[in-house]
Order: C-alpha cells, then sequence, then structure tokens
C-alpha cells in the first residue's frame, strides 16, 4: 500500500514536491490544503489529487502516514507541531523555523509523538553538490579551501521573504541551504563573521551582506550576497572553490568541454599548475525526486529521516548568527 501524503500549502514549492511525487510510485498525495482555495484547485486538477481539505486541521483529520509543510517559515512551528500531535510523520521544507525556540518546540513535539521529522534541505541530494562534495574529499584542491558564492537578485516576490520578522531575507531563507551543505561537508562551524546592510527601505530584512565561515575542517565559505537589487535585476555572479593546489569552477561555459554531453551530465573545472585544466563530469539527477522519495522510503520503513530536527537547528543557528542575532 502506498505511503498517504497530505500537503499543507500549495505554493511554488509545494508544486516542485508535487511534481516530483509523481515519479515516487509508493507515494499517493491523498489531500491538500491552503489558505488560497483557488491555489488547491490548480493544484488539485494537475496532480488529480483526491480531496481539498478546507483548513490545516481538517487535513490532519484525514488518515494520512506523513504530511509535507510547504508554508512559509513563520508559520512552520505550528504546522509541525499540530502534524506531531496527530502522529504523523512530517517533511517541513526549509528553514526550519524563525527562530531557536520555535525550532526547539517542533523537535520536543516530534519526540514526544514518536514521528519523524525531515527538514528539505534538498541540495544534500544534489548530484552537483554532491559531486562537489567529493571532489574535496578526495583531495583534488588540497585542504583547507575557502568556497565562494557572490549573487545578487530582487529576490523574491512575496513580502513575508523580505520580512525580517517572518522571512528575514537571503542570508536565512536562501543561504540556510548552504550553512546545511557546509555542515554535511565540512563539519561544525566554529566561527561566524559577517556584515549586513539593507538597500531597499520599503522592506525590513537585511538584504545584503558579507559572512565568512569557518567549519572544523579549517575550510571556509564566503558568502557575498544580495535580496537588494530593483526587481528583475541580475548581477553576473562568482561560484568556486579555491584550494593550495588549485580552483574548482562550478561553471565554464565559455570553455564547453566537447567530451561531456551537457543534456546529460553537468561538470566541474579544476585548474592547477600552469593553469591546466580538467573536467570532472557528474550525472544529472532530479534531486528534488531524489529527496522525495528518501522521505517517503523512511516513512514506508518506520525510519527516522535525517536531515532531521537537530539538522535543521544547526543551519538555523548558523543564520542567526549571521544576521547577528545571537
Amino acid at each position: 500500500m502506498p505511503v498517504r501524503l497530505g500537503v499543507i500549502g500549495a505554493g511554488g514549492i509545494a508544486g516542485e514536491h508535487l511534481s516530483s511525487l509523481t515519479s515516487v510510485a509508493n507515494a499517493s498525495v491523498v489531500a491538500i490544503t491552503d489558505l488560497d482555495p483557488e491555489a488547491c484547485r490548480r493544484r488539485q486538477e494537475r496532480f488529480q489529487i483526491p480531496q481539498i481539505a478546507p483548513t490545516d486541521e481538517a487535513l490532519l483529520a484525514i488518515d494520512l502516514d506523513a504530511v509535507l509543510v510547504c508554508t512559509p517559515t513563520f508559520t512552520h512551528r505550528d504546522m509541525v507541531v499540530q502534524a506531531a500531535r496527530t502522529g504523523k510523520h512530517i517533511f517541513c521544507e526549509k528553514p526550519m523555523a524563525r527562530t531557536l525556540t520555535e525550532a526547539d518546540r517542533m523537535i520536543e513535539a516530534c519526540e514526544r509523538h514518536g514521528v519523524g521529522l525531515m527538514i528539505g534541505f534538498v541540495r544534500r541530494f544534489c548530484p552537483e553538490w554532491g559531486a562537489f562534495k567529493s571532489l574535496v574529499e578526495q583531495g583534488l584542491l588540497g585542504r583547507p579551501i575557502v568556497w565562494r558564492m557572490v549573487y545578487a537578485s530582487g529576490g523574491p516576490s512575496s513580502p513575508w521573504y523580505m520580512d525580517r520578522a517572518q522571512g528575514a531575507g537571503p542570508f536565512l531563507d536562501g543561504m540556510v541551504h548552504n550553512y546545511d551543505f557546509c555542515r554535511y561537508a565540512f563539519g561544525e562551524a566554529v566561527d561566524v563573521r559577517s556584515t549586513m546592510v539593507r538597500l531597499k527601505p520599503s522592506t525590513t530584512a537585511l538584504d545584503t551582506g558579507t559572512t565568512t565561515l569557518t567549519f572544523e575542517s579549517g575550510d571556509q565559505h564566503v558568502i557575498v550576497g544580495s535580496w537588494g537589487l530593483p526587481a528583475g535585476c541580475h548581477s553576473p555572479g562568482i561560484h568556486d572553490a579555491l584550494g593550495p593546489d588549485g580552483v574548482l569552477s562550478f561553471h565554464d561555459l565559455d570553455n564547453d568541454p566537447g567530451e561531456v554531453n551537457t543534456s546529460t551530465h553537468g561538470y566541474f573545472v579544476i585548474r592547477r599548475d600552469g593553469n591546466t585544466r580538467q573536467v570532472y563530469p557528474f550525472r544529472k539527477e532530479n534531486m528534488f525526486v531524489k529527496e522525495m522519495q528518501y522521505f517517503v522510503d523512511a516513512v514506508e520503513r518506520g525510519e527516522k529521516p535525517k536531515p532531521d530536527g537537530v539538522d535543521g537547528r544547526k543551519a538555523l543557528e548558523i543564520a542567526l548568527r549571521v544576521l547577528g542575532e545571537m
């Protein structure tokens, strides 16, 4: 019998997960709910979902094995606690919560009611980021490494992302993926230094900044990021990793290697002594499908999935340190 799922929230990320679940044979989406009934109807038609529940409470009253919490960050605590009380296993989108107090409440509720809690750190299932981790662990750059990311845009359109009390901007909502992945690849953070500013006077979140994270491995992650540009505006970025034995580029489109079939594979380029260039391909796979398959399999086997609430809390703690809230 397939794992019976309910979806709380019908926005963009819910659509991504619903699309992925069409490829998960041992899953069945039974119901969906959202404050916007029209959004629910669109999802129901597109994915042939049997029921639209009028409220979260109505959805949780249905005979389900697990729920996907796909709502804004500041609502996660209440959704997860309610779901745990009804004995449902939970997949909760990242960031886990807005505060550590909220995260602790979520962890405590899931432990008390014996349900699994998985946080949506999809980069752990990403072939590109997994290949990056493997190349670093093989020592191809030497150690320590400095992983650099420079990006800037106008950010998401929904206003809660840029509300300091609700979404807290890019260095929580966006970069929490990186904080978790760094913990996964490099160990715990031992030093966090940042400078934050706000470019957009119409929002309350800190939308622009620079942060340097140092991990117990000695590796560093340097982020120069912004969601403070005008809507639709983007700045050329940098994404690479520096080591004593060379530099790894995430993007090298000006020198596309003919030997790599880019319809099925991505690739990294590592440059070493004399600027010699070597290509390292990896097979493309849908990370969201892999994430959903893993979660459903864990529920089916009665196993507690990872990354869990403790992982979510630790990534959130880094974010709060970056934002100067700790």
